[in-house]
């Protein structure tokens, strides 16, 4: 059978699918699939872009198509919902008819095998009804990608992409097209599937969306640069919802120029899509930049992004690149300052400051969520060193979220504090169970402890007096992330520290006068902290610890728990029982193992000084069940403090077995 037979016959059953499908209900991307259906397996692909039109009944349309001479095409008019008799054929340079359909159908088909190239035109006329068309062209899929190659209107690659107008659509397959390049929203190695490339141009500033809906499991991609790398890419999606892998769906603001629209596909996946763009003009960014109002630093402003547009975009990292409705600030610094930014929305909202209105790649800084638990996501806070200038202070959304909001600016300029409690001179004397607030973004940074591993942010200092020996414990909340607490013999020596935690400490001190210090870990880490710090007298303990058993190593021990509880442990519920203490002596570094065996539910943990609980070392409760505890502890030379208690507050006391293991290394 030659050639023109199995095209005929192939147009033959076109026909039928035509006339199954008169009623005119179905839209264009069903019938297009049906056709698809039909020809794809016989090893025809489509050429060239899809053309498509609105017809009103009795109207008609012409389309130019460019053909090569001695090859074989298959065209296809088809109509949407609404439309009844549409009919087509094929009109060569000259005017004269080469093929035509005139079935009473909402689609038609024609097969036609030129002799001469070069221009040739479809004839598409609405018989009855009226609504939307959409003209394709077919050709042997070996045949069309020659035909792509050399230019035959488009082929979609790179080098030959399919022309697209923004706002409008496109139907086509990647069935039979190159795989040139790899969707960066897939793993690498994920993708290696047929892609069709489509170009078009934006001569204004804009707000762009592109929807793919397929037959297989597309991936959309908006390039900047064709193929595109990493910093090419400006949008990609796979899967438009959880679990639809049939529809993807893009949005970007794009600035004039040329751009990319990629139909790939997810693994090898390829076939029939429909894709749909809408393009919004918007004002040019410098416009809105030159409008915005002015922030004034210490006076909250309230607003709302709810029905503004989306001007402005951060990195991926921060808001999912904050896609959403935003309004913006203008921010006058006259001289090198710390400056905060402190955002609470109804919505999850997203704040940050750029240094350039007009570009993307100025951001200072960023926050999408900002504290703890479900209600960080309504709060954003941005911290910056500025120096002096003009900057753009910006109110935007996660992911689209808008709504309501409240502002604050604070502005605290480097070397002035109006912090109570800055530097050492200005220390406020805090009693014992009194807690503290301080704002350490209005402070200096004067002094550092040492558990910061790096210049720390502004401090605030407190001094405390203890009247006799005691285990002191401090502890600080509040929103200054990663706070620091350390304490000075004397206050500015970084050689008298005594103590230093991160959000708490303890520390066993002699009778005097100390300082408190609440600082950062590092240089932007400032904010509002509060403290309290406490005092137990620790005679009684230091008592009680110094008539404490020794455990030998190899030997067992018998004991009983009994009386009242003493200390608490940092498992097993603190472990707030009767204990039993032992001294552990270590000569030399060595590997430790101490196991425990009790008719109660135990708790046995070790500190290097018995009264200080911030010198745990380790804590066990259960070894395999409730009633057996043990610790395996590599341990420098030094005398150690071993403790079995018992669980929670239930009153779990009783017998025990104790032995220890000492093996040097």
């Amino acid at each position: 059978m030659s050639r023109s037979q199995k095209g005929r016959r192939l147009v033959a059953v076109v026909l039928v699918l035509s006339v199954s499908c008169v009623g005119g209900s179905l839209s264009i991307s069903q019938r297009f699939a049906a056709v698809h259906n039909a020809v794809a397996p016989a090893g025809w692909a489509q050429l060239g872009p899809v053309s498509e039109g609105e017809l009103a009944e009795g109207e008609s349309a012409r389309i130019d198509l460019q053909l090569a001479g001695g090859r074989c095409y298959i065209v296809s008019a088809i109509g949407g919902p609404g439309v009844r008799d549409l009919a087509v054929s094929l009109l060569d340079r000259d005017g004269a008819a080469l093929a035509s359909e005139s079935a009473r159908s909402p689609q038609g088909s024609i097969h036609v095998c030129p002799d001469r190239g070069g221009a040739h035109s479809v004839h598409v006329a609405m018989a009855a009804g009226a609504g939307d068309f959409a003209v394709f062209t077919w050709a042997p899929a070996g045949e069309a990608g020659a035909m792509f190659a050399a230019g035959g209107g488009g082929g979609g690659t790179c080098d030959d992409p399919l022309p697209l107008r923004p706002g409008a659509g496109a139907r086509g397959t990647t069935q039979g097209a190159a795989d040139e390049m790899a969707p960066a929203c897939v793993d690498p190695g994920g993708s290696s599937a047929p892609e069709r490339v489509y170009r078009f141009e934006v001569e204004a500033r804009g707000s762009f969306e592109a929807t793919l809906s397929a037959r297989y499991d597309g991936v959309l991609s908006l390039l900047a640069g064709c193929p595109g790398g990493e910093h090419e890419t400006l949008a990609c999606n796979d899967d438009a919802d959880r679990g639809d892998t049939l529809r993807s769906s893009i949005r970007a603001i794009l600035d004039p120029g040329v751009y990319y629209l990629v139909v790939d596909g997810y693994g090898q996946e390829s076939g029939a899509y429909s894709l749909s763009t809408q393009f919004r003009p918007m004002r040019p960014l410098a416009e809105v930049c030159a409008d915005l109002p002015a922030l004034e630093p210490g006076v909250e402003t309230t607003g709302t992004t709810t029905g503004r547009t989306d001007d402005f975009q951060t990195s991926e990292d921060c808001a999912a690149g904050s896609r959403a409705p935003d309004t913006a600030f203008r921010l006058a610094i006259d001289r090198p300052s710390r400056v905060r930014l402190r955002l609470d929305a109804d919505y999850d909202g997203a704040a940050s400051i750029r240094s350039d209105c007009t570009a993307q790649s100025s951001v200072v800084a960023c926050n999408d969520d900002f504290g703890e638990g479900e209600e960080s996501r309504r709060s954003s806070q941005v911290v910056a060193r500025l120096d002096p200038g003009t900057y753009t202070v910006i109110v935007d959304g996660y992911e689209g979220a808008h709504g309501t909001f409240r502002l604050l600016a604070t502005v605290a300029p480097e070397g002035e504090s109006s912090a109570p409690g800055d530097a050492c001179g200005g220390a406020v004397t805090l009693a014992a169970d009194e807690e503290a607030s301080a704002d350490t973004f209005l402070a200096a940074d004067d002094l550092r402890g040492s558990c910061a591993s790096e210049p720390g942010g502004a401090d605030v200092v407190y001094r405390i007096d203890l009247p006799a020996r005691s285990l002191v414990t401090a502890e600080a909340g509040g929103d200054l992330p990663d706070t620091v607490l350390y304490i000075q013999r004397t206050c500015g020596d970084r050689a008298s520290e005594a103590a230093c935690g991160t959000r708490s400490l303890s520390a066993v001190l002699g009778p005097g006068v100390y300082y408190l210090v609440v600082d950062g870990a590092r240089r932007d880490a400032l904010g509002r902290v509060t403290v309290r710090w406490n005092r137990t007298d620790v005679s009684g303990l230091e008592a009680f610890c110094s008539d404490a058993a020794s455990l030998e190593s190899g030997r067992e021990v018998r004991g009983r728990t009994s009386g009242e509880g003493r200390f608490e442990a940092t498992c097993g519920e603190r472990a707030r029982n009767p204990e039993v203490v032992y001294s552990l002596r270590v000569r030399q570094r060595s590997q430790v193992r101490i196991d425990v065996e009790a008719e109660f539910d135990s708790v046995l943990y070790v500190r290097r000084d018995c009264v200080d609980p911030g010198t745990v070392v380790d804590c066990n409760d259960d070894a395999g069940d409730e009633r057996h505890s043990a610790l395996d502890l590599t341990l420098d030379p030094g005398t150690y403090y071993v403790f079995v208690d018992g669980y929670g507050a239930g009153g779990q006391s009783g017998s025990f077995k104790i032995k220890a293991e000492v093996t040097p290394r």
